[in-house]
């Protein structure tokens, strides 16, 4: 992380033309100037590539073992629900001749991704709440 990190902007009186943001005449605009950024220094500890870890660990929404069946369950419902409903979506776009339209098959198409995308993020996080691993890989 940033440890120091100070930005500066200034701002300076221009002649850029006769009307102000807010629609006024005037004889004088403002413009951005430049501004100025640095960095103290930067905490490399934690970096993966010097100490040859790639795992991440993620803060769980609850550690209460009482708590962790019903968010397993929950979250198998969401999961189970955003499949099967992206799934009649699709079928009723393939099974239906009027609707074989341009704005159909992005529909489709953008259900097909949305399966895609939680078949790969949510089944593994069921994993991990069902094991109480913490480890991202």
């Amino acid at each position: 992380m940033f440890s120091g990190h100070r930005a500066s902007v200034t701002i300076k009186p221009t002649q850029a033309g006769p009307y102000t943001s807010t629609g006024r005449p005037s004889s004088q605009s403002w413009s951005l100037g430049e501004s100025e950024s640095s960095v103290d220094s930067v905490d490399t500890s934690g970096d993966p590539r010097e100490n040859g870890s790639h795992d991440s660990l993620a803060e769980g929404l609850s550690e209460d073992p009482e708590l962790q069946p019903l968010i397993f369950g929950l979250f198998l419902f969401v999961y189970l629900v955003t499949v099967l409903g992206n799934l009649l979506i699709i079928m009723a776009t393939i099974s239906d001749s009027h609707v074989h339209t341009p704005m159909y098959f992005f529909l489709s198409n953008l259900s097909f991704v949305d399966i895609c995308i939680t078949s790969t993020t949510i089944p593994k996080m069921l994993v991990n709440i069902q094991m109480q691993s913490k480890t991202i890989t």
